[in-house]
Formats: C-alpha cells, structure tokens, sequence
C-alpha cells in the first residue's frame, strides 16, 4: 500500500490541483484570487469543506493547518452534550 501524503500548506494544497491558474479554471473564479489566497495565507469561508473532502476521496492526508488551526480539535463543531429540545426528523402536519 502507498504511504498517504499529507498535505501542510495551503500552498502545498494548490499544487496538488497544478497550481492557481488551473485552480482557478476549475473553481470558476480568477487565477489571482488562488494567488491571493497564499498572499494572505488564508482560504477564505466556504471553501475548507469541499477541499477536504476532495482530498481525502483522492487519498490525500490534510494538516489543520491548512484551515489555519494547530489541531482539529480547534476547529471541530461539535453538537452540544444535552439531547436536542426539538426532533430532527419529519415534522408531523
């Protein structure tokens, strides 16, 4: 089995989709936001998820740090420890 490489930068992240323009191409948005995104060291909202799951279905490990956290734990929603007040299933009418 081949070892899993893991993936620390957000600039290590747009190489493993050949690099902003080709990034851009496939996000549908300019080359230079990708650009901007490594400027500022930042992904901006909305975008983690898609990257995470993209990579890890491609067999890619991902960093926290890629998200701008040391640990998952730092960024993880967790749901609250008390049962919820409402159900989640089907309304009845």
């Amino acid at each position: 089995m081949a070892k899993r490489r893991t993936i620390h930068t957000l600039r290590e992240l747009i190489e493993v989709y050949n690099g902003p323009d080709r990034l851009g191409k496939t996000l549908k948005i300019g080359g230079t936001a990708i650009t901007n995104w490594c400027s500022r060291n930042e992904l901006p909202p909305g975008w983690g998820l898609g990257f995470y799951l993209g990579l890890k279905q491609a067999g890619y490990d991902i960093s926290p740090r890629v998200f701008g956290a040391a640990t998952w734990t730092a960024i993880a929603i967790r749901p609250p420890k008390s049962k919820p007040t409402k159900s989640l299933g089907r309304s009845s009418k």
